[in-house]
């Protein structure tokens, strides 16, 4: 085993003193690797990165409705605050990368080189790609183009081509991060755009709109309730004056007489006005209750880092892209060495066994 071993090292050893022997031609192959480097580094357009920081409300098991709750308690309804709705900050991320929010931020005002345009002007037309990428796309364009001018492409919008809501939202989703950190709970919303007033503004529209969509998820039913529950509540409240008008007028009637069928008739009305006022009053109170059950089921979330205008690109990383490509043309400088040195060999071999 330790001659296996001292051979691998002397091997080894052979091998970078090989390499070193040719070490101009591994100095010329990390130029070209560097010069590539520099090609690549500063043909990809630079990019700013925006971070929100947002921490969503928590809601515990118990009874979190507090004052609210005792209120709703003063008033005989019992709100069961263990309940949770949905699965709450869970959704940040599908929301986030969803269709529909997405296409929220087609219609957005944005401030660009001194001009006013569209969100979706700035994604479709105004982004900048590497030369090599238009290169590439320079098939997909010639049958785009046929394909757009088959069909007017000069009405051709946002609104009533998929073709294009495609393009808007495949490049907007891969510019928007939702990262959740388990540790601490807290969401991680990054933008990055090639303008850093457009990434900040994005940014901050993005949070504004997320709380939106999430105050509309939590509250849908409870909405609903309560509109459901105030069109009851005028029911009752006319049935009840209506029986009640009626009562008043048949007590007005019926003062002096006293006639076991009027005195039936008279105790039935009461019941049934009776009966009507109970449910006007359990329905004003499950009115009040959704509203309070509103309040409290509002998400809130806290902002522990808004939007800041970004000073200095996240990427490219330059310096890392030519230091990295420079490492790898010296690599297969090296590597060509070895593998011309073992193929000569080879050769060698071979020819003294034929001799």
């Amino acid at each position: 085993m330790k001659s296996v071993s001292t051979e691998k090292e002397v091997d080894i050893v052979l091998w970078i003193k090989l390499v070193w022997t040719q070490k101009k031609k591994v100095f010329n192959w990390t130029i070209y690797g560097a010069f590539i480097g520099i090609v690549l580094a500063f043909s990809i357009p630079k990019e700013y990165s925006t971070t929100v920081i947002i921490a969503p409300e928590g809601k515990a098991g118990g009874n979190s409705l507090g004052s609210m709750g005792a209120l709703a308690g003063m008033k005989g309804v019992n709100i069961n605050s263990s309940s949770v709705t949905g699965v709450g900050e869970k959704l940040y991320p599908e929301i986030v990368n969803s269709s529909p929010f997405l296409l929220e931020f087609a219609d957005m005002t944005i401030n660009y080189e001194g001009q006013l345009i569209s969100m979706e002007d700035y994604i479709l037309t105004y982004q900048k790609y590497p030369w090599w990428k238009h290169l590439l796309s320079i098939p997909e364009s010639v049958l785009n183009w046929f394909a757009f001018h088959e069909t007017h492409s000069d009405s051709l919008t946002i609104q009533n081509s998929p073709q294009l809501q495609h393009a808007f939202i495949s490049s907007l989703k891969s510019r928007i991060s939702a990262i959740e950190d388990k540790k601490s709970g807290v969401y991680n919303f990054t933008v990055e755009m090639q303008d850093p007033e457009i990434s900040m503004q994005v940014a901050d529209s993005l949070v504004a709109k997320l709380q939106r969509y999430m105050t509309d998820y939590h509250t849908c039913k409870t909405r609903m309730d309560i509109k459901n529950s105030e069109n009851m509540l005028l029911e009752a409240k006319q049935n009840y004056y209506t029986l009640d008008a009626e009562y008043a007028t048949m007590v007005d009637k019926n003062q002096r007489l006293v006639s076991k069928l009027a005195q039936v008739q008279l105790e039935r009305l009461q019941n049934e006005r009776n009966l009507a006022f109970d449910i006007y009053q359990q329905i004003a109170a499950q009115v009040a209750a959704n509203q309070v059950k509103l309040q409290e089921e509002t998400p809130i979330a806290t902002i522990i880092e808004p939007a800041r205008l970004p000073l200095f690109p996240s990427s490219p990383r330059r310096k890392l892209i030519i230091i990295g490509l420079a490492f790898l043309g010296a690599c297969i400088a090296a590597c060509r060495i070895i593998v011309n040195e073992m193929l000569n060999k080879e050769k060698e071999t071979d020819e003294k066994i034929d001799e």
